[in-house]
């Protein structure tokens, strides 16, 4: 899949694990609870970030001071993102909740700013799309198998209440595209129209086989212009590329699980000098031939090694996993380019500057 930003802009190929989307109703939330918190809802009001007339408008009712769609799912002990996308109507706070084990965990945004205002025993983030929609996160961590009560919010004027909570029905705001899923942030969202027991996207691959004529060889360049997601878990080998050849020789480079740029032993076993932090730019390029091995990271030097033996005749090339199976990225690819020769140092400073 292709990923553009705000302005629909800067496209990035997106690779991701396999995810589950957890919620029945999706985008209907006429089928959500909202009679408990009450709150109109009038489906098909405005454009989603979808393009097609599908969006709600959600109004709070009077004669109650609470406001909340809410659906309930069980859950297992483990760490859960709840996500929806929102747009301004007249209200300027909206929020995301769960409240299923008597313990809130809460985000709030202002849709003003596009900030993240409170967060409650949960950790949010807020992202800017297309036509003034933002997609707010809120991850939490159940320590007990039990329900989750998904609770998408309209108007709160007090950011630390579990429920939004302002009885005054000229505050609307849009929703659009609800999202449960276990996993410590949010990926791209899955549509479910119904189906019981949510659906489930299948990982990523993105490989070709037969490249030795374009890749093979005992020295060359590999480039990548990526950006980190907007949170990075402590997960070993998160991939940049994995080269297969004959007898299960490989190369390959990854992210490690405190964040630094690792090669395996066909790439020196080089690990970068600088540490990648979430939400950011980086231009990486890293060179090979017979016990000569550089990684450059935004323009400087990052790591030399001067020992390792390169593969050569390279029959599978994965890109973001290893073929599809394990091994999943937390970055967006803004470009890839092989290079069959080893660049000079002022090539590679220029290739990798921002």
């Amino acid at each position: 899949r292709i990923n553009y930003d705000a302005n629909g802009e800067n496209g990035a190929l997106l690779l991701e694990p396999s995810r589950q989307q957890l919620l029945t109703q999706s985008e209907y939330f006429g089928a959500w609870d909202n009679t408990t918190y009450p709150i109109t809802i009038s489906t098909n009001a405005i454009a989603s970030p979808s393009g097609f007339i599908d969006a709600a408008l959600l109004t709070p009712n009077s004669g109650n001071n609470r406001h909340a769609l809410k659906e309930t799912i069980s859950c297992s002990a483990t760490t859960y993102t709840l996500s929806a996308f929102y747009k301004k109507d007249n209200a300027q706070y909206v929020q995301l909740s769960d409240g299923g084990d008597n313990d809130w965990h809460i985000v709030t945004a202002d849709l003003n700013n596009g900030t993240i205002t409170n967060e409650t025993n949960a950790t949010g983030t807020i992202e800017p799309y297309a036509n003034d929609w933002y997609r707010i996160t809120c991850t939490f961590t159940r320590t007990s198998a039990s329900t989750i009560q998904a609770f998408l919010g309209a108007s709160p004027t007090d950011s630390n209440s579990g429920l939004p909570s302002f009885d005054n029905t000229s505050l609307t705001t849009h929703a659009f595209g609800a999202m449960l899923e276990a996993g410590s942030y949010a990926t791209s969202y899955i549509p479910n129209h119904g189906t019981s027991g949510g659906v489930t996207r299948a990982a990523d691959s993105c490989s070709v086989t037969g490249a030795s004529d374009v890749i093979g060889g005992t020295s060359g360049t590999i480039f990548f212009d990526i950006k980190t997601n907007k949170t990075l878990t402590s997960t070993n080998y998160k991939q940049f590329f994995y080269y297969s050849g004959v007898n299960s020789a490989s190369s390959y480079m990854y992210i490690s699980g405190n964040n630094y740029i690792v090669g395996n032993p066909s790439l020196g076993n080089i690990v970068s000098g600088t540490q990648l932090e979430a939400d950011t730019q980086y231009k990486v390029a890293i060179t090979y031939k017979q016990n000569d091995f550089k990684l450059y990271i935004n323009g400087s030097l990052s790591a030399t090694r001067t020992s390792g033996s390169v593969i050569d005749a390279v029959d599978i090339t994965s890109i973001g996993s290893y073929n599809g199976v394990s091994e999943f990225n937390e970055f967006q690819f803004n470009q890839y380019a092989h290079f069959q020769e080893v660049l000079s140092d002022s090539e590679l400073a220029t290739l990798t500057t921002l």
